[in-house]
């Protein structure tokens, strides 16, 4: 494996790792570390953490679920690029197309 990959796949181990935690100490730290900016308001960095934890392919769904909760009842739109349908039905949120 090249030094590119070998580096890309370090990034994002660890930016699953962070996220997963949701320790915002980590996830500053994280940041730091990668030179990822981050916003002077509280509110839209927790929106960019819930949005990029919903857009990883392999995170877990019940993290996703949350971050999607999240979103939603902080006023925030979920993102239509997603690969997946998201409805909202009274508390649940159903991930997958329903047949």
């Amino acid at each position: 494996m090249n030094e590119f990959y070998s580096d890309m796949s370090q990034f994002l181990k660890e930016r699953d790792e962070v996220l997963l935690s949701m320790d915002m100490d980590r996830i500053i730290a994280y940041c730091e570390k990668y030179g990822i900016s981050i916003p002077a308001s509280e509110r839209v960095f927790l929106a960019g953490i819930h949005n990029a934890r919903i857009g990883i392919l392999d995170f877990p769904k019940e993290e996703k679920v949350k971050s999607v909760a999240w979103l939603i009842q902080n006023g925030f739109e979920v993102p239509e690029y997603l690969d997946y349908d998201i409805s909202h039905k009274g508390c649940e949120i159903v991930f997958g197309k329903e047949e």
